[in-house]
């Protein structure tokens, strides 16, 4: 019809005349038929091939509004809202929603487009129509599902769905508004449902559940929650009765929500359980028994659905859990607040919900949960919270407890903020546990095999300068019994870093400390020693240690400037003299003469620098060397006893000594032989200045006019460092190794026989020095079998005779050692069978002869017929 669209216009036009002229009577009637008329058409043309299935609103609303019907129609409804505006507009919101119940979702463009032009009357009229819809219709079919016991909800969930995009805000502030009505203390029976109908709206719609889990939750205070608390004991309707329904809803709303999780958790925690932070605040109005039970019960359920969730997230991989998404990101804070909580309750809260996020996140956020627990657990109760969690995550992440620990050994570097003390602590008593309960050790799930892979990271940190730190790294190194055979490269560092720390250790002062560091540095350095490879260098490091200018003070060394570190350092190329010539200023011309005085330059490098070194006793000083030899022996031997303590009581109580009478006598194992050697070529290497003249052999007396340098260099490197004749002492256990130190005996030999024989004292013991260097000389060659009674004997009468006397006793050694040089292969019973003829005792029995009054009594010792072999 042509005239169609006059027509329209014309009614349209009578219309709205009439909505102006009476709105109370015409706008409820016209209202409701052009929005049923709508809905009628969307559905009816919805399938027609000019509206298209997948097009969004704003291209539907594009479509329909260009058809005039339908614009007339659009105009009409909106005259009528807009006219009940000021008025009773329920009866137009209320056909809107019927409308959409009934035609959604080819309806929903009509929805978009009333309500973006009333928002804010169009959400709180919906919400309203929505609650009232939601008390009549909750009683009578409380067994229904939510969307067919309440018929318009899905309708206001669908509107507001809509609104949300551009009126986010004002759908906000209407739920906020209405939520707070339901507090006013004349709240009627309809306000009072308000908190269940929310709650039904945010089971069907996610944005608003986001609203309820930011918005609403920030908004409950104490006496909110108290009065919240009141009406649901007071209440008598359905809605407000099925409490076991609503805290199953609750549950269920909590474990789909994303935004806000983690303050909605805080909130739960805060008001199941008093807090002392809460005691601080000085609430007037403090939440209700009632109340705290009813979280308390809200928190336990939560914990059991979602323990209930991850398992079946086993059978479906897809299954989404937001909760636990969202509180992925906060877990570090929820770890610290189970870190300084000390109610039981909330623990056991936080660290179920903890192991349930590594466990729906995986392996990375497992064992960055674990990784801060261990590195900041204060107590074994948190220690305990950290194997429970970490049992429970192997069930479904086997590799969680290497994670972990490589994570925490990260912590280790520098620029971490950790208390490096507390982690290594932690990690220390966390291995003891799992010793002490007999778990199998050596499986990858538990913490002390897992240490072993770290063991380099961890042995760092014996270099930190904080003590605490460094005990508890070698009491851990030690626990950890590394017993594998270990790379080259590992066992380098291990050696090298242990014997740091056990020179830093000498050095301290305070003996409890001193003691506990070094006991648990000896255990650890004779596990390393169980490994043939690791011993030899661990001896070679120990007496290079021993020697240095760093470490010799703490065993009463002197400073060497041979071996200076200042010496070793670049200096500057000195200046050529030709150039200092050059200068004017620096030669003279003599007058009446071609000759020229010319500067020969700076003789010297100035005064030598003082060198700072500690200040030790000589009780510091013996206990030090004593321990020193224990460590020796222990690299050297393969048994040996414990030490009681670490300082002896007198010089006769070394424990070197009674380490080495519980081996005499019994066969020396091929490592040990080889450890022996090892040491006696690196003594020989340390006392000598080059290879030049080491041999075995002791040459004739004449030669050593031509060694008088090397035999000076050799006597005042063992004087400078008097730890190498402890050494001596060790190997004088094993004659083949001492017979490798024959060159180092001999430079000595020859070093006193030249003092002795220019000396002009009257007695010997007027150079207490050189009198105990020539007795300790002695005392090694007949302990070790280089030398056969009596000539072993001789060191007893040296300080009776003269400096002559002496002398000749140390040639009658230097003679027999060349007619019988020390063999290194050959067995004990070739020792005790080396001659000693009466060519060699002749000067022994002449000096006791002619001292007769001083030294008779001692004849009987050097001559017996037992002894002296004819």
């Amino acid at each position: 019809m042509p005239n169609l669209d006059a027509v329209i216009q014309d009614a349209c036009s009578v219309l709205i005349t009439f909505i102006k002229t009476n709105p109370e009577a015409w706008a409820p009637i016209i209202s409701q038929w052009s929005i049923n008329l709508l809905g009628q058409i969307s559905s009816k043309y919805s399938e027609r091939r000019a509206v298209p299935h997948s097009a969004s609103l704003n291209e539907l609303l594009q479509l329909w509004m260009t058809c005039l019907a339908t614009k007339t129609l659009m105009e009409l409804a909106s005259e009528c809202f807009a006219a009940m505006i000021s008025g009773s507009a329920d009866v137009c919101v209320s056909a809107l929603l019927e409308a959409s119940v009934k035609y959604s979702p080819h309806f929903d463009w009509v929805v978009a487009h009333l309500g973006s032009c009333f928002p804010q009357t169009i959400i709180t009229r919906v919400l309203m129509c929505g609650l009232k819809d939601f008390c009549y219709h909750g009683s009578s079919q409380s067994d229904m599902p939510s969307s067919e016991k309440v018929p318009k909800m899905a309708s206001v969930v669908g509107i507001l769905g809509h609104l949300a995009g551009q009126h986010g805000q004002n759908i906000r502030k209407a739920l906020l508004g209405l939520f707070e009505e339901s507090l006013r203390p004349d709240a009627d029976a309809m306000q009072l449902s308000t908190v269940p109908f929310l709650l039904q709206l945010a089971s069907m719609s996610n944005m608003l559940l986001q609203v309820l889990t930011t918005d609403i939750v920030h908004t409950l205070s104490t006496s909110a929650m108290n009065k919240l608390s009141k009406q649901f004991t007071e209440q008598k309707s359905p809605s407000m009765q099925d409490t076991a329904g609503l805290l199953s809803l609750v549950v269920h709303l909590i474990t789909r929500s994303s935004e806000g999780a983690y303050k909605l958790l805080q909130f739960l925690l805060d008001s199941a359980v008093w807090s002392p932070e809460q005691d601080s605040m000085n609430c007037e109005d403090p939440l209700s028994a009632k109340v705290r039970h009813t979280c308390s019960v809200v928190m336990d359920q939560l914990v059991i659905d979602l323990q209930q969730i991850i398992h079946r997230k086993g059978s479906n991989p897809s299954t989404e859990i937001p909760f636990l998404a969202a509180l992925q990101g906060h877990a570090v804070h929820l770890a610290d607040k189970l870190m300084t909580d000390t109610n039981s309750k909330r623990c056991s809260w936080l660290s179920k919900l903890l192991c349930q996020v590594g466990l729906y996140c995986g392996i990375t956020s497992a064992s960055d949960i674990l990784c801060h627990i261990v590195v900041n657990a204060t107590d074994m109760e948190k220690l305990n919270i950290f194997i429970e969690m970490k049992c429970e995550m192997e069930t479904r992440l086997p590799d969680v407890t290497p994670n972990t620990i490589q994570k925490a050994m990260e912590r280790l570097q520098p620029h971490y903020d950790v208390d490096v003390a507390k982690m290594i602590h932690n990690l220390l008593c966390i291995i003891k546990w799992e010793r002490q309960t007999g778990l199998e050790l050596d499986s990858n799930n538990t913490v002390f095999s897992c240490m072993k892979n770290h063991v380099v990271d961890l042995a760092t940190q014996l270099l930190r300068h904080d003590v605490s730190i460094s005990m508890a790294t070698i009491e851990l190194l030690a626990t950890l019994r590394l017993t594998k055979a270990l790379s080259s490269s590992v066992s380098l560092k291990l050696a090298g870093l242990v014997v740091h720390f056990f020179f830093n250790a000498l050095f301290e002062k305070d003996a409890s400390k001193k003691g506990h560091c070094l006991g648990y540095c000896r255990k650890f350095i004779k596990c390393l020693c169980q490994h043939p490879e690791v011993r030899q260098m661990m001896v070679r490091f120990l007496l290079e240690a021993a020697v240095s200018q760093e470490y010799s003070a703490v065993l009463g060394g002197k400073f060497d400037p041979l071996t200076s570190v200042e010496s070793a350092k670049v200096t500057r190329p000195k200046p050529m003299i030709l150039e200092a010539n050059r200068k004017h200023s620096v030669y003279m011309a003599l007058p009446q003469s071609h000759a020229s005085v010319f500067h020969a330059g700076v003789i010297g490098k100035g005064l030598k620098k003082q060198i700072n070194t500690p200040i030790l006793t000589k009780a510091q000083v013996f206990a030090n060397r004593q321990f020193f030899s224990e460590v020796i022996c222990d690299c050297c031997f393969n048994q040996g006893p414990t030490p009681q303590g670490l300082y002896p009581q007198s010089d006769s109580s070394s424990s070197r000594d009674t380490y080495l009478t519980l081996v005499q006598g019994k066969p020396v194992s091929e490592q040990t032989e080889q450890a022996l050697k090892t040491l006696a070529l690196l003594v020989v290497e340390l006392t000598t200045m080059d290879v030049l003249y080491n041999g075995l052999h002791w040459p004739e007396e004449r030669w050593m006019e031509f060694t008088v340098e090397r035999n000076l260099f050799t006597r005042k490197k063992i004087e400078a460092y008097p730890v190498l004749w402890d050494m001596l002492d060790i190997i004088s256990y094993d004659y083949s190794a001492l017979s490798q130190c024959s060159c180092v005996l001999r430079g000595m030999a020859a070093a006193m026989m030249a003092f002795w024989e220019g000396a002009r004292d009257k007695m010997a013991s007027n150079t207490p020095k050189q009198l105990e260097l020539s007795c300790r000389l002695i005392e090694i060659m007949g302990k070790g079998g280089l030398l056969p009674p009596p000539l072993s004997y001789i060191g007893e009468i040296f300080p009776l005779l003269t400096p002559y006397e002496v002398n000749l006793l140390l040639l009658s050694v230097w003679r027999y050692m060349k007619e019988n040089p020390p063999i290194p292969m050959i067995n004990d019973e070739g020792v005790m069978d080396r001659p000693c003829g009466p060519e060699h005792t002749e000067v022994i029995r002449s000096i006791l002869h002619s001292n007769i009054g001083k030294l008779g009594h001692l004849y009987a010792r050097f001559f017996t017929e037992h002894k002296e072999k004819t």
